[in-house]
């Protein structure tokens, strides 16, 4: 009698089949896998043209067969949407792409409005909302969101890692807290509160300058001299933003008026 030859793969497929969701890839890491939604977007062309996954192989350099297996984890996470021969990047992507043309060390966090969206994005915010999980806690609470057994391990670690490469969780010291950064955007100030310098006022000759509350002017006396109390105050503090021309034009109005009054001497 013949006993049929035990298939090896067997148990990994029957593995496979008990997953509810769809996993990244174990054999790529997680900065290739941004690295392939990147060159889609580079290929797609602004997202216009479906791109094949045998050209991103060849401009990541992996192996064919290695992006083909990322493909159905992106699609399912809404990076990537299924087109005739190939695939498009969705707006999030796009969105990356075009970020890490300007700032590349923060461009993943264009990606967080997508991941947020996903099954695990969900199952990890809520468990953070309550309190900080440590990383082999967050991988436990994936594995069960998904059926996945401990041969699944290294594919939920990465998905720890593209979270926290988006913004969606931070991880430090073996501990996962919320991300800090909102919708994938550094903090800006809104646009009301951005406002241009005032200008400096041009400086004015001492001849232009009206009196002063400070200035005040007597009655003419009886035989016809004018009396005037003339007080100036500028502190120092005041006079350090002043330009050199407008010091200028202050000190030679008073030489001015000394000078006017020698005149008469």
């Amino acid at each position: 009698m013949n006993t049929p030859a035990s298939n090896p793969a067997a148990p990994q497929a029957e593995v496979r089949q008990k997953l509810t969701k769809k996993l990244p890839t174990f054999r790529v890491g997680a900065q290739k896998q941004l690295d392939a939604l990147r060159a889609y977007a580079v290929l797609s062309e602004n997202g216009t043209k479906s791109v094949h996954y045998t050209r991103i192989a060849d401009i990541i350099k992996v192996h064919e067969a290695n992006v083909s297996s990322m493909n159905p984890f992106f699609v399912e996470a809404n990076l990537l949407t299924k087109a005739p021969n190939g695939y498009l990047p969705t707006s999030d992507v796009l969105e990356y792409n075009r970020s890490y043309s300007w700032k590349p060390e923060t461009a993943t966090l264009k990606l967080k409005p997508a991941l947020t969206r996903t099954w695990f994005g969900v199952e990890l915010m809520q468990r953070l909302n309550f309190r900080a999980l440590s990383e082999e806690e967050a991988i436990q609470v994936l594995a069960e969101a998904c059926n996945a057994g401990p041969e699944a391990k290294p594919q939920l670690r990465i998905l720890l890692e593209l979270c926290d490469a988006a913004g969606v969780i931070t991880r430090a010291n073996g501990q996962l807290t919320l991300g800090s950064v909102s919708d994938g955007d550094e903090a800006k100030p809104a646009p009301e509160a951005i406002r241009a310098p005032d200008p400096e006022p041009a400086p004015q000759p001492f001849s232009n300058l009206r009196p002063a509350p400070s200035m005040v002017m007597t009655e003419p006396s009886r035989d016809g001299a004018i009396s005037l109390d003339i007080r100036v105050s500028v502190s120092m503090a005041e006079m350090q933003g002043w330009s050199a021309d407008r010091i200028g034009a202050f000190f030679a109005g008073i030489a001015q008026v000394l000078a006017a009054k020698n005149q008469g001497g």
